[in-house]
């Protein structure tokens, strides 16, 4: 057997580096942390074998530094990516989390690259449903009421049919005054007919149960000699272009 050999400073720094930069792009693509965890040992793993087998031919290669640097970089890369997708997701679950279900939020935080860009929606032509609604009557009974009863009443009744729309799966879009607007087969695109069958009917049922809703409003309110009101309703189904303005 010959003399061990020795690499140069200048080679031992970039052996290191070479292992850290692994352990980045490990913690870069492989965001699950199982899977992260197995990458981590197999790395590991060949790091020992390889340089024992370039020991057994008589050249020594750092072992520690290069463990460590794998180790640190993949751990602060790992942990970065997780705070970011935590700040993504509560960013998303904030702009969505009063207008959608929880089920749709889900899949719009499952799919958002490939409809969010930058904490907005990519702007894209679908086929959806909208819903109109208003209250017949609004301007004349609202004239009647200071503003402090005004606002408490048109948040009760908003609150009221917002529960309605988000129970059949609809995206409430704006409030207009009286008036909701709501949207049923956005932000994720139907393709199919089935699909976007289904969100006409969820858009029906909604209004059928918004209708019920508003009776058992307007039973509430008889009771503090509030006027009871009733609703219009306008309901189609068509293409438009779904995105975020402002």
């Amino acid at each position: 057997e010959g003399p061990l050999t020795f690499i140069t400073e200048k080679y031992e720094w970039a052996w290191i580096f070479l292992w850290a930069l692994i352990g980045i792009v490990l913690g870069l693509r492989l965001r699950f942390l199982s899977r992260l965890f197995f990458s981590i040992i197999g790395g590991l793993v060949i790091l020992v074998v390889f340089t024992y087998y370039i020991f057994m031919r008589g050249l020594w290669l750092p072992v520690a530094a290069p463990v460590l640097s794998f180790l640190a970089a993949a751990a602060i890369v790992t942990a970065y990516l997780s705070y970011k997708e935590k700040a993504d997701r509560s960013m998303l679950m904030q702009l969505f989390s009063r207008h959608v279900s929880s089920d749709v939020a889900e899949a719009i935080w499952r799919d958002r690259d490939q409809f969010m860009n930058n904490g907005r929606p990519i702007p894209q032509k679908l086929t959806a449903t909208v819903l109109f609604t208003d209250l017949k009557g609004f301007t004349s009974i609202s004239e009647k009421m200071d503003p402090q009863t005004l606002m408490d009443w048109l948040n009760e009744y908003m609150d009221g049919m917002a529960k309605v729309i988000i129970i059949h799966k609809g995206v409430i879009n704006k409030y207009i005054g009286d008036a909701v607007m709501a949207i049923f087969g956005v932000p994720v695109a139907k393709k199919t007919y089935d699909e976007i069958s289904s969100d006409a009917i969820n858009a029906v049922e909604c209004a059928l149960d918004m209708g019920d809703e508003l009776k058992r409003l307007n039973s509430s309110w008889g009771q503090r000699d509030i006027s009871p009101v009733h609703m219009r309703v306008g309901i189609f189904t068509g293409p438009l272009v779904a995105g975020c303005l402002g």
